[in-house]
């Protein structure tokens, strides 16, 4: 009766953990989400962003979902996030001046101008504001201006 007993909680550990296994090919994330530096609220969703992803509450069906470089994000190291209505766009700005800019359907757009320019400041994107189509970024070395509407920088 013992060595069934054995045999069964062995077999029970194997299958369990057989069943958690990713398949080859494939990439699981394992990361903090316990440090929040921003949150930006859309009608249906409410972001929170970690220095290494993005995690978000879909208001429409009460689930808990989570955006990290294995779903597309560009980079790591998040210095603000921000949410415009018109254009209905998530912005994420990176300490290294990278953006991406994630559409209410998940599509992440990069736009690596800051992070391949050759300034000798610091590029991290500390701020956001927006005005109509227009993002002010405040960064270490200044402001900079991109146009939400062209999907390019103004000045």
């Amino acid at each position: 009766m013992k060595s069934c007993l054995k045999i069964a909680i062995v077999l029970l550990i194997f299958c369990s953990n057989a069943a958690a296994q990713v398949s080859i090919g494939q990439w699981r994330d394992h990361l903090p989400f316990s440090e929040a530096i921003g949150v930006a609220a859309s009608e249906t969703k409410i972001y929170c962003a970690t220095p290494l992803a993005i995690f978000y509450l879909d208001r429409e069906d009460n689930s808990l979902n989570r955006i990290t470089k294995v779903q597309g994000l560009s980079d790591i190291d998040i210095s603000y996030i921000a949410y415009h209505e018109g254009q209905k766009l998530l912005f994420v700005g990176y300490v290294n001046g990278n953006i991406d800019l994630i559409t209410d359907n998940n599509e992440i757009l990069n736009f690596a101008d800051i992070k391949r320019s050759s300034i000798t400041a610091s590029k991290s994107i500390n701020e956001v504001i927006f005005v109509d189509d227009m993002a002010y970024l405040s960064c270490g070395y200044g402001i900079s201006i991109f146009d939400l509407k062209k999907r390019e920088f103004a000045d």
